[in-house]
């Protein structure tokens, strides 16, 4: 997250004018590389 070293929170929350710019953001740094379910045999998956 250096991309906001040095930033006021002016600066910042132009960067986020919504929550879902917020989100993106987020979700990009998290899943950039795709996500990937690990699974467990053992425990079934209730949806």
């Amino acid at each position: 997250m250096n991309i906001f070293k040095g930033q006021n929170l002016l600066e910042v929350s132009q960067c986020f004018k919504t929550d879902l710019d917020c989100k993106k953001y987020l979700s990009e740094i998290k899943w950039n590389d795709g996500f990937n379910r690990v699974y467990n045999i053992d425990v079934p998956i209730v949806p």
